[in-house]
């Protein structure tokens, strides 16, 4: 039985392993299959861009969030050394915030989001090509419009509570409202009590912003947070 094996494997790969015993031409195509291997793996390999904690984000997630926030934008992709840093700064701060507020379901994404893109082009063709073309598909910017209402709700969830806004708040974000509406439009601006939800939402979204960016400040200075240069070069 180990005669057998022996001899097999000195078939296959020649005498003590060497390269198989073929002619030139056999040879040739043997080392171009393996080249094609090792390509393959290489493109494979994916390069670190940060790690928070132990969680890692690589450079092919950053520059897939920059290319379907261009697809979104109707731009084309900024992929410059800058450009790459603030999106992993984007990453990096979801994960902050979906670690806060853990066991969130990413809501679906609007699918009136997705027809309104497709109206963009001419063609269903158009539209799956414009993406082919920044190298992203539909799940790509599905996943993305997700995560991005995932985390405006765990953003709301976490820091809305905490938010109190006065009635003279309210009155002085119309007040400055109504100065700016009359510059623009000669219409008269719709009365207080008319506006007063919509002026309220403004300015309790606008804190639990503020509140969301004084937390991220002090999460990042908690966290272990390495962002690797080479990436951002």
């Amino acid at each position: 039985m180990i005669g057998r094996r022996r001899s097999a494997f000195v078939g296959l790969w020649g005498r003590r392993g060497c390269l198989p015993l073929m002619d030139s031409k056999g040879l040739s195509v043997w080392l171009a299959l393996i080249a094609c291997g090792l390509s393959t793996h290489a493109e494979m390999l994916d390069r670190i861009a940060v790690t928070v904690g132990k969680t890692v984000i690589t450079e092919s997630e950053v520059l897939t969030n920059l290319k379907v926030a261009a697809f979104l934008d109707g731009k084309e992709p900024d992929l410059s050394g800058a450009s790459k840093r603030k999106a992993a700064e984007r990453l990096v701060d979801k994960e902050l915030l979906r670690r806060e507020v853990p066991g969130v379901s990413a809501p679906a994404a609007s699918s009136d989001v997705i027809e309104q893109l497709r109206k963009r082009y001419g063609s269903e063709t158009e539209y799956l090509a414009a993406m082919e073309r920044l190298g992203i598909t539909e799940a790509d910017v599905t996943q993305q419009l997700s995560q991005g209402m995932q985390s405006l709700d765990a953003s709301n969830r976490r820091f809305r509570p905490e938010v109190q806004v006065s009635d003279d708040d309210v009155r002085g974000e119309y007040n400055a409202l109504a100065s700016q509406w009359r510059v623009q439009h000669a219409e008269e601006m719709p009365s207080f009590d008319a506006s007063r939800n919509q002026v309220q939402e403004i300015v309790v979204s606008r804190r639990v912003s503020q509140a969301l960016d004084r937390w991220l400040e002090m999460a990042r200075e908690q966290t272990s947070i390495v962002y690797h240069d080479k990436v951002f070069e």
